[in-house]
């Protein structure tokens, strides 16, 4: 069960399910992370006129969109058509779509969905996420450190894999220990119990299948802790991952200072 703690920092965005803050975190070198600079969430596009109206209330003015052309394509980010007007004397929200696999080469995709195909578990398919997209996912990362002024909201469709990854980079970049990162990842579990519940009734009535299935999809802090130790094995962690992708040392430093309360 989630702490109060963890419960306080979950936003009642009207029709998003999985939004929240990612302040208030310890960071290693005794700092905390920034309340209200970096907010992950499921997909805006079914923000009710109440829940935009949360979103520019609690001070976001740049929203990035993680999703594939083709989800966009599918389901219009309404940001994106007409920004939001927030309060007199501030500007209006700032919508970029960036999707984790920008940069790719288009010739691995094939061998990328067969890959996807037989994983068996959440974070081999992570292991494959982060191998296959580290320019799209340094770009992103540098993005988020050179917004305007103002929070940062995050999310893909339903806020756990693409974000939960994207998130975790950050956060590391900013010096959250790993057991934190996974404790906050495996919040999105609890917020869409329900739907994943629904969605794999849906699927199957055959147990074992389900548990399959559970085991490609479930956000478990166990995942997280797997992935970010392979990050750490192959390419020596956030930093030198995403100095790798493209990013650069200005970019990391300016993270950490949108990030970290009393960040230098």
């Amino acid at each position: 069960m989630p702490s109060n703690t963890q419960l306080a920092r979950l936003l009642r965005w009207e029709a998003c399910l999985n939004a929240r803050d990612v302040g208030g975190y310890p960071t290693r070198d005794g700092g905390t992370t920034r309340w209200r600079a970096l907010i992950r969430s499921d997909t805006l596009c079914r923000l009710t006129p109440a829940g935009q109206a949360a979103l520019l209330d609690y001070g976001v003015r740049t929203v990035v969109d993680l999703r594939f052309p083709e989800e966009v394509a599918r389901d219009p980010h309404p940001f994106a058509a007409q920004p939001l007007q927030p309060p007199p004397n501030t500007r209006p929200v700032l919508y970029l779509h960036l999707p984790v696999n920008a940069g790719r080469d288009p010739s691995f995709d094939a061998a990328l969905a067969q890959a996807f195909t037989t994983a068996e578990t959440l974070d081999e398919i992570y292991r494959i996420e982060l191998d296959a997209n580290v320019r799209g996912l340094a770009h992103i990362a540098a993005a988020v450190a050179r917004a305007p002024d103002g929070g940062v909201v995050v999310h893909c469709h339903a806020g756990k894999d693409r974000t939960g990854i994207v998130t975790a980079l950050l956060l590391s970049i900013a010096g959250v220990p790993d057991e934190v990162i996974a404790e906050d990842y495996a919040l999105s579990a609890v917020n869409l119990a329900g739907l994943t519940q629904a969605w794999l009734e849906s699927i199957t009535q055959d147990p074992e299948e389900r548990a399959r299935l559970a085991r490609r999809t479930v956000p478990r802090a166990e995942v997280m802790l797997a992935t970010l130790d392979y990050l750490r094995a192959r390419y020596g962690g956030a930093e030198p991952y995403l100095l790798a992708g493209g990013a650069t040392a200005d970019d990391l430093a300016l993270l950490r200072q949108r990030l970290v309360d009393g960040a230098a």
